[in-house]
């Protein structure tokens, strides 16, 4: 190793154990002025360094680090220590390796920024509680209704649309609806009016048709159905519709303009008329029955007419139908009845006509219309008048006369002696044999003349219906 590496060697070996002299001697130095000022600090802090004290709702924070010369650093923040020295009533600036010395101008109420002096801020020296905020005598005071204090600053009021109901809040709350709130008091909305929004200082009017009928309320209420309010800021809805229109039930809420009559009614205009005959009327307009249908004047619904009854469109009542006529229910007219039945006034149906003896029927009751050829009405009923020639009365009808009988006036008679008759005679006839007009048989067969029955004395009747000479 030359000689001038040796040197160089012992130089820097020699400027090192400079260095760390130094450094040790700079640390001493800063023990030294902490130490001076120790006692300072804690007179001032009432005899106590790097704690918190709390008086009169106050709580200072304290570090343990401060400035050289000058006043407590800003809460939670850490003191370096200058380089430079400075006199009583200055503070170190830094500034890199630089230092300058400020005048601090007063010695209670001021703390050093590092840079320059300034003016102590409550929330930075001191905290309140909650609720409280700082005056300038360095005291607490209990927050008034309407202002708000974290503890860190003075009592501030909430302003418009916010506010706190009670002494002594940290913070402000947003105005609810049905509220107003103004310099930090909320006062609820009087009846009448209304707020349906928050964070408002101001309340809104009822429009007419509604109201409120009590304070706080976040929207007004419609006024009910058959009622109307033609104020603003109404506390009530109590005059019916009726009131300015009779029979009216329904109207504008805010005007009182009629809108719906009462049943039977119809609108007319804004005025309510009474239903006419022929007509439903539901309220608002009216409408014409049907056929088959009627309505009694004021009536709100058109009725069906019953069986029996009819009824033309826009009929107030119906009409009962004639006798040989029937209908249904809800007919618009009568329909007549077939042949051979008939009807009383107001029938449903036709019946069967059991009239006899008749030639036609009547339509309108059970009877004949006309009676048959040989028959006359007695009464109602068609009975015999005389019996044509070679009939017979039998009963209440003529019948036609029966073989070996002749009938006349009514009556029937039998053919005797050689007589005869094949029916419906009116008389006999004499028998056609040789042997009648001999006067040998005495009788024959009285339905046909041609058999003998019985013969005259010394004559004998054969098998054949004949007489022989015994």
């Amino acid at each position: 190793m030359s000689k001038t590496s040796k040197e160089s060697k012992f130089i820097k070996f020699f400027k090192s154990a400079f260095s760390l002299v130094e450094l040790m001697i700079s640390l001493i130095t800063i023990s030294v002025i902490v130490s001076a000022l120790a006692p300072v600090i804690t007179k001032k802090l009432g005899g106590k360094s790097g704690v918190s004290i709390m008086e009169n709702n106050l709580t200072t924070y304290c570090e343990e680090h401060f400035n050289s010369d000058c006043k407590l650093c800003d809460s939670f923040k850490r003191c370096v220590v200058c380089e430079k020295s400075c006199v009583s009533g200055t503070t170190n600036g830094i500034d890199d390796d630089k230092c300058t010395c400020f005048n601090c101008n007063a010695p209670d109420g001021d703390y050093s920024n590092f840079s320059n002096c300034v003016k102590c801020n409550r929330h930075e020296c001191f905290q309140c509680n909650s609720g409280y905020g700082y005056t300038d005598t360095k005291n607490c005071e209990l927050c008034a209704k309407g202002d708000y204090s974290n503890g860190w600053d003075v009592c501030k009021n909430c302003g418009d649309g916010k506010y706190t109901d009670a002494a002594g809040t940290a913070s402000c709350s947003d105005c609810p609806t049905g509220n107003k709130c103004n310099a930090g008091i909320r006062t609820q909305c009087p009846a009448g009016q209304y707020q349906n929004d928050v964070r408002q200082s101001t309340c809104k009017t009822c429009s007419a048709g509604t109201y409120t009928s009590s304070a706080g309320q976040a929207n007004c209420t419609n006024c009910s159905t058959g009622y109307y309010q033609t104020a603003t800021g109404a506390t009530s809805c109590n005059t019916a519709c009726s009131s300015k229109t009779a029979n009216c039930v329904e109207c504008v809420a805010s005007t009182g303009v009629c809108t719906k009559c009462a049943s039977g009614y119809y609108l007319s205009g804004s005025s309510c008329v009474k239903c006419e005959a022929g007509y439903s009327c539901n309220g608002t307009s009216r409408t014409q029955c049907t056929a088959g249908k009627y309505a009694a004047a004021g009536s709100s619904s058109c009725s069906t007419c019953p069986a029996g009854k009819y009824s033309a469109a826009g009929a107030g009542s119906c009409t009962t139908c004639s006798a040989g006529t029937y209908s249904a229910a809800g007919a618009g007219s009568c329909t007549a009845c077939a042949t051979n039945t008939y009807s009383g006034a107001g029938a449903s149906s036709c019946s069967n006509n059991t009239a006899s003896n008749c030639a036609t029927k009547s339509k309108t009751a059970n009877v004949c219309a006309t009676c048959a050829s040989g028959y006359k009405f007695s009464g109602t009923t068609c009975v015999l008048d005389n019996c044509a020639a070679g009939q017979y009365k039998s009963g209440s009808s003529c019948k036609s006369c029966p073989a070996g009988y002749y009938c006349k006036n009514n009556n029937k008679y039998a053919c005797g002696g050689v007589t005869y008759s094949t029916g419906g005679a009116s008389s006999c006839s004499w028998c056609w044999l040789g042997i009648c007009s001999s006067g040998i048989c005495t009788e024959v067969n009285h339905t046909n003349g041609s058999t003998c029955l019985d013969c005259l004395g010394g004559y004998s009747m054969w098998g054949n219906g004949w007489c022989y000479q015994s």
